[in-house]
C-alpha cells in the first residue's frame, strides 16, 4: 500500500498532471455546458474533465475519479465526518465560486466510496437550468490520508456545470402580419409581424426573408436596425422597408430600386430559427403570399371617409369606412371619441376588413348629442403617407398641399 501512495504522490511531484474527472450524470441528458477552471500553476495545470453518462441510473449524482485505490481505501477507512467530506468535495449553487467559499453554505448531501470514485448525492434533486460549482481540494484528501502535499499552487480542482433543460415542445406563433391585405402597394413602408409570446431580440433580420416567384431572395429588402423594432412586449415587430429604396432621388433607389415590383408575386418568410423569449424554435414557419399594384403616392383624403353613427342607449359601434388599407397600428392609437362636452369615451377599438373598418364599441350606452372624432393628421397608409404630408415628396414642387394642423376633427350625431 505504502508504494501504490509513493508512486501516486510521485505522480503530482514529477509531472504535475494528475486528471480528476467530475462525473455529472443527468438521466436523458446528452450534452453539458461547463468550464473549466485550471490551478495556479506556471507550468503543468491540473485539469478537471466533465463527462456524462445518460444511461445511467444514478442521475443527479456527482462523482470525483482517477484517485488511487489506495488513498480511496485509506480514505473510507478514516471515515470522515460530515464536515470533513464538505471541507474536501463540495457543490455549491453558482456559476462562480464565492471568493469566501467556506461562508456559503454547500449543497446538503451524503458521500460514499464505491467504484473507485468518491461520490456525493444531493439531498435534493439537482434542478435543470441552475448553475453549479463544484469544488474538490486534494490537500484536504491528504490531510485525511496523513500524506504529505508537495504541490500547495495546486490543490483546489473546480468546475461549473449547468444541466440542460429537456427541448420543449416550441408553441409560439406568428399570429397576423400587417398589411393583412394581399395586394400590396410598391412603395409598401412597412410589416407589422405579431407573435403568440413575447420574443428574443437579435433573430429577426437573419430570419425574415422576402422571395419572388421564381423563389430568388430579394437582397437588402429591409432596413436593418442594430435595436429592432419591438413593442414593449416584444410581440409585434415592426419590419421597414429601406426608405432608400423607397424615395426616389437617393441613392439606394437608383441603384437597387424597389424592393417591391408592381405586377410581380412575392412571399415574406418568417423562418422557425426566430426564437421566443424562452430561446425557444417558433412552432413553425410562416409565409405571406402578396401580389403587388400599383405605387401609392397619395395621402389618405378623410374628406371621403364615411362615418356610420351608432343609435342611442345602445353599446352599437361607431364605424368608420375608409377608401383605402391604412396603418394597422396607427389606427389603435391615432383616433379618439369625445362626447358632447369634449370629454373622452371609454372604449375598444376593432379593425378590420383589411384595415379598411375602424370601430369604436363604448363601455356605457351612447347618449342622444353631438360628438366628434378626432384625429392625427399623422395617420398613414399602407406606403408612409401621411394626412398631413406624403412619404416621398419633392418639397421643392408647389404642388404638393400640406395640412398643417396636428388633428383634424370628424362630426356625428347620435339620435
Amino acid at each position: 500500500m505504502t508504494r501504490r501512495i509513493e508512486k501516486f504522490v510521485s505522480k503530482i511531484s514529477d509531472t504535475g498532471n494528475v486528471t480528476v474527472t467530475v462525473l455529472i450524470i443527468f438521466l436523458s441528458v446528452s450534452t453539458v455546458a461547463f468550464s473549466r477552471e485550471q490551478p495556479h500553476s506556471s507550468e503543468n495545470a491540473l485539469e478537471i474533465q466533465v463527462n456524462l453518462h445518460e444511461d445511467s441510473d444514478d442521475f443527479g449524482t456527482v462523482f470525483v475519479a482517477g484517485i488511487s485505490s489506495d488513498i480511496l481505501r485509506t480514505l473510507k477507512a478514516a471515515n470522515p465526518t460530515r464536515s470533513q467530506w464538505r471541507q474536501m468535495f463540495a457543490a455549491y449553487t453558482g456559476a462562480k465560486l464565492p471568493k469566501e467559499a467556506d461562508k456559503k453554505p454547500a449543497i446538503l448531501g451524503t458521500y460514499h466510496i464505491e467504484n473507485e470514485v468518491i461520490r456525493f448525492r444531493p439531498r435534493f434533486p439537482l434542478v435543470k437550468g441552475l448553475s453549479y460549482c463544484v469544488l474538490f481540494k486534494l490537500d484536504s484528501l491528504y490531510s485525511l490520508v496523513n500524506l504529505p502535499f508537495q504541490q500547495p499552487s495546486q490543490h483546489i480542482l473546480q468546475t461549473t456545470f449547468v444541466l440542460p433543460k429537456p427541448p420543449e415542445i416550441p408553441t409560439t406563433v406568428v399570429t397576423h402580419v400587417y398589411p393583412s391585405t394581399n395586394e400590396i402597394p410598391e412603395n409598401l413602408l412597412k410589416f407589422y409581424i405579431y407573435f403568440s409570446a413575447s420574443m428574443s431580440r437579435g433573430y429577426a433580420y437573419e430570419n425574415i426573408h422576402l422571395i419572388d416567384a421564381k423563389g430568388v431572395e430579394i437582397q437588402a429588402p429591409f432596413l436593418e436596425l442594430e435595436q429592432e423594432l419591438w413593442d414593449a412586449n416584444t410581440q409585434r415587430l415592426t419590419l421597414f422597408f429601406d426608405p432608400g429604396r423607397i424615395k426616389r432621388g437617393l441613392r439606394p433607389n437608383q441603384d437597387l430600386g424597389l424592393a417591391l415590383r408592381e405586377g410581380q408575386t412575392y412571399r415574406l418568410v418568417i423562418k422557425r430559427n426566430l426564437r421566443d423569449a424562452d430561446g425557444n424554435a417558433l412552432a413553425e414557419e410562416f409565409q405571406k403570399t402578396f401580389t403587388v399594384v400599383v405605387a401609392d403616392r397619395t395621402s389618405p383624403n378623410y374628406k371621403n371617409w364615411e362615418v356610420i353613427s351608432p343609435t342611442a342607449r345602445t353599446k352599437a359601434p361607431l364605424t368608420i369606412r375608409f377608401t383605402e388599407p391604412l396603418d394597422h397600428a396607427l389606427l389603435g392609437r391615432m383616433l379618439s371619441v369625445k362626447n358632447p362636452l369634449g370629454n373622452p369615451i371609454v372604449g375598444v377599438i376593432e379593425i378590420s376588413d383589411e384595415e379598411t373598418r375602424w370601430q369604436f364599441i363604448p363601455e356605457m350606452t351612447w347618449v342622444k348629442g353631438n360628438y366628434l372624432i378626432q384625429v392625427d393628421t399623422a395617420l398613414e397608409d399602407l406606403a408612409g403617407n401621411k394626412l398631413s404630408r406624403l412619404f416621398d415628396v419633392d418639397i421643392q414642387d408647389p404642388g404638393n398641399n400640406f395640412i398643417d394642423e396636428k388633428e383634424i376633427i370628424l362630426r356625428f350625431n347620435v339620435n
